[in-house]
């Protein structure tokens, strides 16, 4: 979920959860690095991954959900977590990281969504990336920009693949349904807890582990972050928006 007010003077939002089987994921990583040009980059990863959810010290924040498409195969191309890697460590602007995405020959699919929060360039776009083609969806009319793990863009969307028992449409009707103009104000503990709304703990967007599935393939909600791309910072917090809000304990990086 990420909002560009059109007031400069009113803080850029940019958060998202991260549900994963904690059995393929025990471990992950906050990692700071120098680029090779000097930059510095700080990203979310699983062990071994070269980037994922992170921002760089040009103002610029990115986060990444997994989606699926007919096009997808195993034919190869770049990895996706390679063009993270690029955008976060070469790009200055939502046009240069949607650039970089669009150069990229893919065999598989997702969505990446970049926002800026530089003076004059405060900008935000979803960009779904697939072997069909790469589509950048842009903020309304008031600045606010949601996605979860299936196809916003029409034509990308006809051939998306997606479980009848996926959640993705139900928390994308849920995020906006909590849309509130103050949100961006809230640090994440409070931001957490308002994202989750009247429903708490069962609100979709806290995704809870289906026994009747095999172990790998039982996601939980495992990560709370919020990006501050203008200060270069990663919040976070373990666990699921309702876990983060009741806990507490948010930590940055």
């Amino acid at each position: 979920l990420v909002r560009v007010p059109a007031a400069v003077t009113e803080p850029v939002l940019a958060t998202q959860t991260w549900d994963w089987a904690p059995r393929l994921t025990p471990d992950g990583v906050m990692w700071r690095y120098a680029t090779d040009a000097g930059g510095r980059v700080v990203t979310f990863v699983e062990p071994g991954m070269l980037a994922k959810i992170g921002v760089n010290d040009r103002g610029l924040g990115v986060h990444f959900n997994f989606l699926d498409h007919h096009a997808d195969s195993i034919d190869g191309g770049v990895p996706l977590h390679c063009i993270v890697r690029r955008i976060l460590d070469e790009a200055s602007s939502v046009p240069e990281a949607v650039e970089l995405a669009r150069s990229a020959w893919v065999g598989a699919s997702s969505v990446v969504t970049v926002v800026s929060s530089r003076p004059g360039q405060r900008d935000a776009a979803s960009v779904e990336i697939s072997p069909a083609g790469v589509a950048a969806i842009s903020p309304d009319a008031d600045g606010w920009l949601a996605h979860t793990n299936h196809f916003l863009d029409p034509g990308l969307a006809a051939g998306e693949v997606i479980e009848p028992t996926s959640t993705s449409r139900a928390r994308l009707a849920h995020l906006r349904s909590v849309l509130a103009d103050d949100l961006p104000h809230l640090a994440l503990v409070e931001l957490a807890g308002r994202l989750c709304g009247a429903a708490g703990a069962q609100a979709p967007i806290c995704v809870r582990e289906d026994p009747t599935r095999p172990s790998t393939q039982q996601w939980r909600t495992l990560l709370t972050l919020r990006l501050d791309p203008q200060a270069g910072v990663v919040h976070y917090g373990e666990g699921s928006p309702a876990e983060v809000a009741a806990r507490g304990g948010m930590r940055q990086w």
